[in-house]
């Protein structure tokens, strides 16, 4: 098993989690992302070639978010960024990317369907980290081929 593989597995196993979790309580389990954080960053460290802007973007996309989670008062919940940092961590910044924007359209299509069908207003939350998820899966497979 090679680097790549083993921090898109433990990408996959973390967003599992933590989805699980955020649907139950809208909560994740933070030990454990910054475990993954930690062991993302040793990943890097390992396979270190010389200065990554894929680890830079990746970073910046999780402080974005983490950003966007104070200023709108956690609209966004700090949880979302802490796991978008982490992804951007192990998967780097086109891979985080695509997952988050892969997670923003599911999230729209789904939210849009509880206006439409269930007459839900738009102060309804939603978890957000299963559809980190779905992106994250569906990012993998795209890969893949």
């Amino acid at each position: 098993m090679d680097m790549e593989q083993l921090r898109w597995g433990i990408a996959i196993a973390v967003t599992g989690i933590n989805s699980i979790k955020d649907i139950r309580c809208r909560r994740i389990y933070t030990w454990l992302t910054i475990g993954a954080a930690l062991a993302g960053l040793f990943c890097v460290c390992v396979e270190w070639t010389g200065a990554s802007t894929e680890l830079l973007t990746g970073v910046l996309i999780g402080f974005a978010v983490l950003f966007l989670a104070w200023v709108t008062r956690e609209a966004i919940g700090y949880g979302d960024g802490m796991v978008l940092l982490t992804l951007g961590i192990l998967l780097g910044g086109s891979n985080c990317f695509a997952v988050a924007m892969a997670a923003i359209i599911a999230s729209g299509i789904w939210a849009l369907g509880l206006i439409v069908f269930f007459h839900k207003n738009r102060k309804y939350e939603i978890p957000f980290i299963p559809f980190l998820f779905g992106g994250l899966i569906w990012v993998r497979c795209i890969t893949w081929l």
